[in-house]
């Protein structure tokens, strides 16, 4: 395993692990991130601008925090360089390589090899996800009609987690699922701005709602929160593509 500088627009630099191996014989939403970091650091780029920027925003005064989907561990890297101490992580991970890589990269934290961390949430809860002041739900591909992803939301906050980190590609074809995502929700969702109004909506169902969103080309990354005194929807979703990462 070999590094790459990753440089951020505020001056972090991280050390992104490159050409760690990838099974070839899996699909799509089925291989490691590790698939980001073969040749070159730019798939990675705006989505460590947005851990940058949730970190400043939310996660300064954070201990805790559990991946459960691990990946190579650069989120963790990116919230320990931008607060400039350690936390305390706990990786869980569905490829063999990846937590290959997290182990040695990671050897004071535990990592676990997982077969599916939705279902593993929802067996092991409340044991397995309390106590952690973030977690990470940043699976490769997720959109609001993931498998398990509401009773997921659900068990987290009846945890008391402080900040649930999220990815949603939704936006990459929502033009093609319009009609689903309205029958999903039961509101109209005509695009990004009302798909995720209707996604703040449902989450104040289960005492959550949306504090941040920004978005790359094709992903937002939002921070939910328990549900505070705050105005309703909508929330300004931040183009990090325009040089917003830096606060």
């Amino acid at each position: 395993m070999d590094f790459a500088t990753v440089k951020l627009r505020d001056g972090t630099e991280l050390r992104a692990p490159m050409r760690v191996p990838v099974s070839c014989g899996k699909g799509v939403g089925q291989v490691g991130y590790q698939v980001f970091l073969q040749e070159k650091t730019s798939g990675i780029q705006l989505h460590m601008e947005a851990v940058n920027r949730a970190t400043k925003l939310f996660f300064g005064d954070v201990e805790t925090v559990l991946h459960p989907f691990g990946g190579l561990g650069m989120a963790a890297q990116c919230m320990e360089v931008t607060l400039g101490r350690s936390l305390a992580h706990e990786f869980w991970e569905r490829d063999a390589e990846c937590c290959k890589a997290l182990r040695e990269l990671y050897p004071k934290s535990e990592v676990a090899h997982v077969t599916d961390s939705f279902e593993l949430i929802l067996a092991k809860a409340p044991q397995a996800i309390q106590g952690y002041d973030v977690v990470y739900l940043d699976p490769t591909a997720m959109t609001a009609k993931k498998e398990h992803l509401w009773d997921v939301y659900k068990k987290l906050a009846d945890v008391s987690t402080t900040y649930i980190w999220f990815v949603d590609s939704a936006i990459s074809k929502w033009w093609l699922h319009t009609k689903t995502y309205t029958e999903f929700f039961g509101e109209q969702v005509a695009g990004m701005d009302t798909y995720f109004k209707a996604y703040d909506t449902k989450l104040r169902t289960l005492g959550l709602q949306i504090i941040d969103l920004c978005r790359e080309g094709t992903v937002v990354y939002g921070v939910v929160s328990a549900l505070q005194a705050t105005p309703e929807y909508p929330l300004p979703i931040v183009d990090l593509r325009a040089g917003a990462a830096v606060i």
